[in-house]
């Protein structure tokens, strides 16, 4: 079976845009690309003796065929990617190498998430960072506690600050040099710490002309034969003359229990046979949310199709919006493990394509 890397990589413009790196009307010779990725193991990982792997990508999003090696009996390991372009900053990032099975059946990939590139700035955003914690399966658990613990990475597996006891909504002070998120690429992790939550992550990035308001999906501890699929996004913007296209997506999940019955779950149709759309807003505070769920009270004998689609509005351009890829995650969510179980990262080609529907994974019932 063929291994592939399953990357999307994108860099902000001297203007401030976030774009991908690769355009797909580029013509790219076979060969090497200006993307170079050098693996090498960690301390404990058992790899830190070998030698360090380099690879070049020729596509900003794509697959691509894999240098890094299957274990026995999908055992993770871990390594440490640092990934160059040009005259951008070096991204370093910590991937847990575990290989996934393609809907064909015909390949298996190890997804290297999305990543930024952006060269060294010191402009700032002018707002604080506003993150909205709120339940998203509808099940009646309060998600309005204190008992919170916040935590943000850089991504490299260290935690470089944390609040205890805090309530459903975190606003961290852009005057504060020690409580704001560090240029770039960030993740934030919301503890439960009475346990009423599994345990949330959501990346984002902090750079000039990028949101400050970052929605946190909460998913309530499952019962044995629930699941739980969590769409994330940041919405998307492209500009054309005095107007800006805005991008977000809808979550959907296909499936048919009958010869002769299809189940479409989505915002249209919120519950068919047992699956029902939860959530799909968190604030009312004048702007477009960012999360979508659904529950999965249990699992049929059925496969079930899991997608996203790509929804559009106008507006009128304040040149206060920049040119902004639409950044998708997909997550399930199980009985008895405290995160999310499966993480995919939308979409799995090319970051510049315009096809309405984004097909996230294939789930088997039975």
């Amino acid at each position: 079976m063929d291994h592939q890397l399953k990357y999307r990589f994108l860099h902000v413009t001297d203007t401030g845009d976030l774009v991908p790196i690769y355009s797909k009307a580029q013509s790219i010779n076979a060969g090497a690309g200006d993307v170079l990725l050098a693996f090498k193991g960690i301390q404990g990982s058992g790899f830190e003796q070998c030698e360090v792997t380099t690879q070049t990508l020729t596509r900003g999003s794509q697959y691509q065929t894999s240098f890094l090696p299957e274990m026995n009996k999908d055992q993770l390991y871990t390594v440490r990617v640092e990934a160059k372009y040009k005259d951008y900053l070096p991204i370093n990032f910590d991937l847990q190498v575990k290989y996934y099975p393609n809907l064909d059946g015909k390949m298996k990939f190890v997804d290297l998430g999305t990543h930024v590139f952006y060269k060294k700035v010191d402009a700032r955003p002018q707002s604080p960072y506003k993150f909205t914690l709120a339940n998203v399966l509808d099940d009646g658990v309060d998600d309005d506690n204190d008992d919170y613990v916040f935590e943000l990475n850089n991504g490299r597996g260290k935690d470089y600050y944390e609040l205890d006891g805090q309530e459903n909504i975190i606003e961290i002070p852009q005057k504060d040099s020690k409580s704001t998120p560090e240029v770039g690429e960030n993740e934030v992790t919301i503890q439960s710490a009475d346990k009423n939550f599994q345990d949330s992550t959501r990346e984002f990035l902090t750079l000039p002309a990028q949101v400050t308001n970052v929605d946190i999906p909460l998913v309530s501890h499952l019962k044995d034969g629930e699941l739980a699929v969590v769409l994330t996004w940041f919405e998307g913007s492209n500009i054309q003359g005095t107007k800006v296209e805005m991008q977000n997506l809808d979550l959907h999940v296909e499936f048919q229990p009958q010869d002769d019955v299809l189940c479409t779950v989505d915002h249209a149709m919120r519950q068919c046979n047992g699956v029902k759309l939860t959530a799909d807003s968190l604030s009312t505070d004048d702007r477009v949310t960012q999360v979508q769920a659904a529950k999965f009270d249990y699992i049929g004998d059925f496969d079930y199709l899991i997608y996203a689609s790509r929804n559009k509005y106008n507006m009128t351009n304040t040149n206060t919006v920049n040119t902004r890829q639409l950044i998708a995650t997909l997550r399930i969510y199980s009985p008895r493990h405290d995160e999310a179980i499966f993480t995919v990262e939308l979409p799995f080609y090319n970051g510049d394509v315009k096809e309405k529907y984004w097909i996230g994974f294939c789930l088997r019932g039975g």
